[in-house]
């Protein structure tokens, strides 16, 4: 079985562009976003799901700069249209921002700060959490909980989050709910 969010080739090259600008995105053709993950003081993860197959950049550059790096990945089917790529070089305690395009669509501006030197000596906020279960229970409101724990977490402004699973309940244990046993059921 395919898996529903796989790891398309690597973004690889590296140029000189125009940095990444809020505006206008192309929210409902890159309609699950953009997301950096596993930041370091050096690297990044950054991700996205394409709205088709095909030639994938990504622009990436520090708050503030003029010029940003583009980075090119290739969106297929059997990764489900989603592109990863590690940004590697950069800068520690630095925000930046970045977006992803295919033709003329793009994608919304996402932002991450990476992780201060390893030297600093910097207090760092972080939240841990699991277990969000809002599966609807029979009166149709949720069982457990509805997701209010990221929000809290957003509002802490933390420099990041870990989040330990168990949110898709393909088997919750709210009384009633269909087991999701395929990847559409899951979605």
């Amino acid at each position: 079985m395919r898996r529903a969010v796989a790891i398309a080739a690597a973004l690889t090259g590296l140029m000189a562009i125009a940095v990444p600008a809020a505006g206008a995105p192309s929210a409902s053709v890159f309609k699950y976003g953009v997301a950096a993950g596993e930041v370091t003081s050096t690297s990044a993860i950054l991700w996205t799901r394409a709205p088709k197959a095909g030639l994938v950049t990504l622009a990436v550059a520090a708050r503030g700069a003029t010029k940003a790096r583009l980075l090119e990945g290739r969106a297929t089917r059997e990764a489900d249209l989603t592109v990863q790529g590690v940004v590697r070089k950069l800068k520690p305690g630095t925000t930046y921002t970045y977006s992803f395009a295919q033709g003329k669509a793009r994608s919304t501006v996402g932002t991450f700060t990476t992780a201060p030197a390893s030297a600093a000596d910097t207090p760092v906020r972080f939240a841990i959490s699991g277990d969000a279960d809002a599966t609807p229970g029979p009166s149709g409101a949720p069982g457990f909980n509805r997701f209010e724990v990221y929000a809290r977490m957003a509002a802490e402004k933390n420099a990041f989050n870990i989040n330990l699973g168990d949110t898709i309940y393909s088997d919750s244990e709210v009384g009633g709910a269909p087991v999701a046993r395929t990847v559409r059921q899951k979605w």
